[in-house]
């Protein structure tokens, strides 16, 4: 993660203060989400840092796309102002990550062979909590058929690795080392 002199980072803290002391982190994130997607678009990031373009020209076009709250929005003007848009998505990754632990949300990563039915991920995500002392889970999940079956799961830089691929490889090399 990046240090403390990393822009898109105090952009994120100052934001998070603020929505803290709002008491609004959920505005503010979902604002910062909308931000971020507009932000990242080449075409966007042009017109934005486009000096050929009058400033309040560009400001306007901030005003008419972001339907956001006040504060968000003039966080997104400051980033056309200080020449930062590209920052945007990052601010709004950071903000996102420090409202989670603020929250006492946890990031799990779930892989699975084939697409999870809603009451499997229901229970894996309940198995998660419970293991991870009641904490609260935000789980997403990918389908990656070469596991064969199974599951992966990482929380962090933890590693749970139930798959039968992983189960045959060292079947493998278990069958392969004996005399």
């Amino acid at each position: 993660m990046a240090g403390a002199g990393d822009p898109a980072r105090r952009y994120a803290q100052a934001a998070f203060e603020v929505a803290l002391e709002e008491g609004n982190l959920d505005a503010w994130r979902a604002g910062l989400a909308d931000m971020a997607q507009v932000y990242a678009m080449p075409e966007v990031q042009l017109f934005l840092g486009d000096d050929r373009v009058p400033l309040d020209r560009r400001l306007e076009f901030v005003d008419r796309v972001l339907d956001v709250p006040s504060g968000v929005r003039n966080l997104a003007k400051l980033l056309v102002v200080k020449r930062r848009v590209p920052l945007g998505p990052r601010v709004a990754e950071l903000f996102a990550r420090l409202a989670d632990e603020h929250e006492g949300v946890i990031e799990a990563e779930v892989a699975t062979a084939t697409e999870l039915t809603p009451e499997l991920r229901e229970r894996v995500e309940r198995a998660l909590a419970e293991g991870l002392g009641g904490r609260r889970i935000r789980l997403s999940h990918r389908v990656d058929p070469s596991l064969l079956g199974g599951i992966v799961i990482r929380v962090g830089d933890k590693l749970v690795d139930g798959s039968v691929r992983t189960r045959l490889r060292l079947l493998r090399q278990h069958l392969a080392a004996a005399p």
